[in-house]
């Protein structure tokens, strides 16, 4: 999470900066947070603190405020549904929408804005184009589902995962309604990437929900 905050060139500047320091000498956590902050003049030790001193991760929820503007919040995440806003992490986020753009959320805070102007934009959060290594759930108000979900084509595989993951967790958790897993669970009916469907709880079976596709019902097999 941290090298895709910082990109790839400034994280390993950052090592390079910590290893020369302290070749000779032992270190703790936080003198690796010094050197990331000093290559990137970043707040490292803000965002790490928030992660390795606490327990648990967020739920971020997303919701369209106005024509050019989103909110963002965030309370601690639980499987059974426990509300809990006593917590906060700073979270390096992706903000994207077509064409791909990136904002980074000040942290920390319980709330936040992101300007989403421009036309047919569809907002969404994203953890990394190749890999999803932001620890956090996120959920979009009803607006924002209904345009990710018409944009599936547009989203990356890690995008897509996110999305199954995200959206049956806040399910399990009593957050969103059932019918939104499996409104989305029917429009993979094409997805041939196998790790997003090995995030759905199960699938089993098959069923033709439209002629000539090929599509699964994914269901609890608890």
């Amino acid at each position: 999470m941290i090298e895709r905050y910082l990109g790839e060139e400034t994280f390993r500047r950052g090592l390079n900066i910590y290893l020369d320091k302290h070749r000779f000498s032992n270190t703790d956590t936080t003198d690796l947070w010094d050197a990331l902050e000093v290559a990137s003049g970043q707040p490292v030790q803000t965002v790490m603190g928030t992660w390795v001193n606490q327990a648990g991760h967020p739920m971020i929820s997303v919701e369209r405020t106005g024509p050019s503007e989103l909110r963002l919040s965030q309370s601690r995440f639980f499987m059974d549904g426990t509300p809990d806003g006593r917590q906060l992490w700073a979270v390096p986020l992706t903000c994207g929408t077509p064409p791909p753009m990136r904002r980074r959320a000040p942290p920390p805070a319980a709330r936040g804005r992101v300007d989403d102007r421009g036309p047919r934009r569809r907002a969404r959060l994203g953890r990394g184009q190749r890999e999803l290594l932001g620890v956090y759930r996120a959920r979009y108000d009803e607006e924002l589902v209904g345009r990710l979900y018409r944009s599936l084509d547009q989203l990356g595989d890690p995008e897509r995962l996110s999305l199954v993951a995200d959206t049956w967790a806040a399910t399990v958790a009593g957050l969103v309604p059932l019918d939104r897993s499996l409104t989305l669970w029917s429009l993979l009916g094409d997805e041939q990437d196998p790790d997003v469907w090995w995030r759905c709880p199960a699938v089993s079976g098959s069923s033709s929900l439209s002629p000539g596709k090929r599509s699964w019902l994914c269901c609890n097999a608890w």
